[in-house]
């Protein structure tokens, strides 16, 4: 598995997404984080090692790399309108979306460790948790934090937003929630 640091780098994250008619993707009405991040293109020059540690790379003859980015950015979107207009509909076009993005990323033979790995496990969770589908949100968020350990492991975990890692840690330590009996 390699790192980012020993890849060119051609796509690169956007800062967070705005927030949609002030529905917040952390706040008390939404117990979950959401990471907003989208992918940016860019041209393909090599950059200095702050930089390109924070970026994924792209095989010249393989587009996997760019259809999947492309793919995580449509079901952010869909994820995020989903939130802001409490759309199921549009929530689970969002679970498509995340769903063929981590497939083709799968499929690739290459198996680097970057932050889309992070960003598709906690929002397919929080998708899920707000499904209440709690097993499988669980079975996300366990993968979350393999992977968060994972880039500690690697010293990658400095590349991570303070607030972000903190998002991607609460969402790991989220139970399912418990309903009390009826009397």
């Amino acid at each position: 598995m390699k790192t980012p640091i020993e890849c060119r780098a051609l796509t690169q994250w956007s800062n967070n997404a705005p927030v949609i008619n002030n529905v917040s993707c952390s706040s008390e009405t939404q117990m979950t984080f959401v990471y907003r991040r989208a992918l940016l293109m860019v041209p393909g020059e090599e950059h200095d090692l702050a930089v390109e540690s924070q970026q994924h790379s792209i095989d010249d003859s393989d587009f996997s790399a760019e259809s999947s980015a492309i793919l995580y950015n449509m079901a952010l979107t869909h994820h995020l309108m989903g939130l802001a207009t409490n759309r199921s509909d549009v929530l689970e076009r969002a679970l498509k979306f995340y769903e063929i993005s981590n497939n083709i990323r799968q499929n690739k033979d290459d198996k680097d460790l970057d932050i889309l790995d992070l960003a598709i496990a906690n929002n397919v969770g929080q998708a899920q948790h707000e499904f209440c589908n709690y097993g499988t949100a669980r079975e996300c968020f366990d993968l979350l934090t393999r992977r968060l350990q994972l880039f500690n492991t690697y010293g990658m975990i400095c590349l991570l937003a303070q607030c972000d890692c903190e998002g991607f840690v609460l969402n790991a330590m989220l139970e399912q929630p418990t309903m009390a009996a009826a009397a």
